[in-house]
């Protein structure tokens, strides 16, 4: 609770300027800056969004500011950064090579380079596996795996058949629905992981 309360002035200051990102959809400036998303942070999770790369660059700088003046270390090992470039790429929005052209040597936090992750290639966000191109099949395969092993180690464990029912129900199929919010599954590949259940 006091780490959010810690980092509340930084998600405020993320969203001075609005640099967030911004939602075409919404036709009026106003409505668009008003309508920013800046971050999209849980508990000590934090992700800056931005419109543009200069936008993004401002933010990390913000970033490196408050993280000195809190005395916090941003671990840099789980830092990247990516883009999808609709608006100044249309063609080819997701070519990794015009990505970390436009991003590497520009995007500093506490002095190291962030690096770049290609838009195509899945990352971990809160527990789920996201591409830039929304294509979701890491998440369903990370799944599949995750859901077969731990089936795999609930079949050889010594619990009675009644123990195995309760884990099946509260670790197992919440772990899958967790993702459902997010991941658009097919009917098929839920009826996959559904099977190894039953």
């Amino acid at each position: 609770y006091l780490f959010i309360l810690y980092m509340e002035p930084l998600l405020r200051w993320l969203k001075v300027g609005g640099r967030g990102y911004q939602f075409n959809c919404l036709r009026d400036a106003a409505e668009q800056t008003q309508h920013q998303m800046a971050d999209c942070t849980y508990a000590d999770d934090l992700n800056i969004l931005t419109t543009s790369i200069s936008d993004l660059t401002i933010q990390a700088d913000k970033l490196t500011k408050y993280a000195d003046w809190a005395r916090l270390k941003v671990n840099m090992d789980k830092s990247s950064a990516t883009a999808a470039l609709h608006c100044s790429n249309h063609d080819k929005p997701y070519d990794y090579t015009i990505v970390s052209k436009r991003i590497t040597r520009r995007l500093h936090v506490q002095g190291t380079q962030v690096q770049v992750h290609a838009p195509k290639e899945a990352f971990r966000h809160l527990g789920i596996y996201i591409t830039m191109d929304l294509q979701w099949r890491a998440q369903y395969q990370h799944m599949l795996q995750l859901v077969t092993k731990k089936l795999a180690s609930l079949k050889r464990s010594w619990l009675s058949p009644k123990q195995k029912m309760r884990v099946l129900n509260t670790s197992v199929r919440p772990m899958i629905r967790y993702t459902f919010p997010v991941a658009p599954y097919t009917q098929q590949q839920i009826k996959t992981l559904d099977s190894l259940m039953t």
